[in-house]
């Protein structure tokens, strides 16, 4: 962090000034002008940190894969999709993408694990990478298993299928 010392009588600020330009040496009375953070230094850190509900889920992405002049997303790759349904004795189903419905509650996605193998054997293991909550740097689908436990992948499809199924766009 930055540390605010007077330029006159070498005083240390305890606090951070409140002005946006300059601050006053309470000893000497000295005008000190706040100059920018050195290079390197991340002013935000700490500033805005969330670990509230879905800290832990993904919040974007960057793929290697292009379709049509589009981005590619990871529910192409599904399976299967698991949806709640009370009507059965599990509470579950298990549907394909062609028989989801927009009334459909998606709690689980099963990848096909060929298809994924094909892909990370033309583009590489960091073929999709994930950015968490907080920002910071885009995260392999290793990296994210490992902070979080969950398979990212699976997660931003649910959440790509569940867009395309409400129909996107803003909903009040």
């Amino acid at each position: 962090m930055t540390e605010y010392i007077c330029s006159k009588c070498g005083y240390v600020l305890e606090a951070q000034p409140v002005d946006a330009d300059n601050w006053i040496c309470p000893i000497c009375k000295t005008s000190n002008v706040i100059t920018a953070a050195p290079a390197g230094e991340n002013w935000l850190d700490g500033l805005c940190h969330y670990s509230g509900p879905g800290h832990d889920l993904p919040v974007g992405g960057y793929c290697k894969i292009v379709k049509s002049g589009a981005p590619w997303g990871p529910e192409l790759l599904a399976r299967s999709w698991t949806v709640s349904d009370a009507s059965t004795d599990e509470g579950i189903a298990t549907k394909t993408t062609k028989e989801l419905t927009a009334d459909d509650i998606i709690i689980g996605v099963t990848l096909n694990p060929k298809t994924i193998a094909a892909i990370v054997d033309t583009y590489g293991r960091d073929f999709y990478q994930i950015r968490e909550a907080n920002g910071g740097q885009f995260m392999t689908l290793d990296q994210w298993q490992t902070l979080f436990g969950t398979n990212g992948l699976g997660l931003v499809a649910m959440r790509n299928m569940r867009q395309k199924l409400s129909g996107g766009g803003v909903h009040f």
